[in-house]
């Protein structure tokens, strides 16, 4: 099994330890938080992936926290007047009554890759912080972005693995909502595009599935555990017995 890290740039400390497991090669693919992460942990982590030529880098994308790295007049829909990104519950509310700009979701976007592009990171991955990307119409807007600069993976919804009734309740729900959001902006009952996408890996999200999981009993060689090592998001921490 493949293990990748997300919400590099989160924490300074746990983005010492995730360049520790990078380094240990226990790690083959890390997901960065281009706002929030510090410039001298982004060196550290170009000059570890480069030294490892497996590793792959992604954009986390970050609608919903910290501070946005535009002007706010530039983005002001996504925004508050310090510039600071709107929580997840006032996103999700704006969102559906269609109140954030579309133009404002891709400026955010692009600008977060480019970030890391001039910093000497090459983005190969796209997916999202809380999932918004489950959502329309930011899954449209990360599948244009993606194709016009030459981004060839989009993690995708279609292959996720859920192992417990809790991970299989939660992927319902985020499904309804990906429902919801697509006949809101695109006047039908559907799936937003990042549900549609073929993939050859499938995804365990170690947040979602319940604490009493043995994950490392899987013998699935196409599945990439989705995790979040050293914070306190991930509900399973079986995984940990790859990383030691």
């Amino acid at each position: 099994m493949i293990i990748h890290s997300d919400d590099f740039g989160y924490k300074n400390y746990t983005d010492n330890k995730i360049i520790q497991l990078i380094a240990k090669g226990n790690l083959k693919s890390v997901s960065v938080i281009s706002n929030m992460v510090e410039r001298k942990n982004l060196k550290r982590l170009v000059k570890m992936v480069n030294s490892s030529n497996n590793v792959k880098i992604g954009l986390h994308i970050n609608l919903i926290e910290g501070k946005s790295l535009y002007n706010n007049k530039y983005i002001p829909s996504l925004v508050d007047r310090k510039n600071n990104l709107l929580g997840l519950p006032k996103f999700f509310l704006k969102l559906v009554l269609k109140m954030i700009d579309e133009n404002h979701i891709e400026r955010e976007i692009n600008k977060q890759i480019t970030h890391l592009e001039d910093n000497g990171i090459k983005v190969t991955i796209l997916d999202s912080h809380e999932h918004v990307h489950a959502l329309s119409p930011i899954a449209e807007i990360v599948e244009k972005i993606a194709r016009e600069r030459g981004i060839k993976k989009i993690r995708s919804y279609k292959n996720v693995k859920n192992h417990t009734l809790i991970a299989k309740t939660k992927y319902g729900i985020l499904k309804i909502m990906g429902l919801i959001s697509h006949f809101i902006y695109k006047g039908k009952i559907d799936l937003p595009s990042s549900w549609k996408i073929d993939s050859l890996e499938n995804y365990s999200y170690m947040s979602w599935e319940g604490e009493d999981y043995d994950i490392s009993k899987l013998k699935d060689k196409a599945l990439i555990l989705v995790t979040h090592p050293y914070l306190p998001f991930d509900s399973n921490k079986s995984y940990f017995w790859f990383l030691v």
